[in-house]
């Protein structure tokens, strides 16, 4: 009993097992066979579609790719040219940067001189008047211009000569600050004469 009820079991099996096979066959097959002419051609259409767009994008990719290849190279050979005018021009411009150089250097020698020709004159015209209001009866041991300071030594017979020359000298342009420092009186084989000393300072002048 056993054996015929596995044996049927068996074949009910392989019966079911084909049923479904074939079933699944006639679903698969089912839908090509209920599509009509209509559904065919859009299906068909819409492929075409596709492929028409999916070329035109590949279309577009390749210009665009090519077209910034070719800026590219424009604007490498744009720099290459650069490049090239550049190194050409650069002994020029080190010859200039050496040339500017040395006008500097000129520019600042001639100031120095233009000031040491100034504050020569400016000394030759403060002796020059000095000599001219000396009085008769003073005389200068020592006149010294330094760093915008003059100095002046001497002695005088009379205390009226040096007051006038103290005064001739705060009332010149070249002075300021006339001071007189020492005024002594010394006894010498010729009488009594004073010795002085007086400071001022140097007007800047244009």
């Amino acid at each position: 009993m056993i054996k015929v009820n596995l044996l049927r079991n068996r074949a009910e099996g392989t019966q079911a097992t084909n049923s479904t096979q074939i079933d699944g066959l006639t679903a698969l097959e089912a839908p090509a066979e209920t599509m009509d002419g209509s559904e065919v051609r859009e299906v068909a259409l819409k492929l075409v579609v596709i492929l028409i767009c999916t070329a035109g994008l590949w279309g577009y990719e390749t210009y665009n790719v090519d077209s910034l290849k070719e800026t590219k190279r424009q604007l490498d050979q744009q720099i290459s040219a650069m490049q090239t005018e550049i190194q050409e021009k650069q002994p020029i411009a080190t010859k200039a940067k050496e040339l500017q150089k040395k006008i500097s250097n000129l520019e600042g020698r001639i100031k120095v001189i233009k000031d040491l020709s100034k504050t020569r004159l400016r000394e030759i015209k403060v002796v020059d008047y000095i000599q001219s209001v000396i009085p008769e009866k003073l005389w200068l041991t020592t006149l010294d211009i330094r760093d915008e300071k003059v100095k002046l030594e001497g002695s005088t017979m009379s205390d009226d000569q040096l007051n006038k020359f103290i005064e001739l000298l705060d009332g010149k342009s070249y002075f300021q600050n006339v001071i007189l420092l020492k005024a002594v009186e010394m006894k010498t084989k010729e009488g009594t004469t004073k010795s002085f000393e007086i400071s001022s300072s140097l007007r800047a002048t244009d």
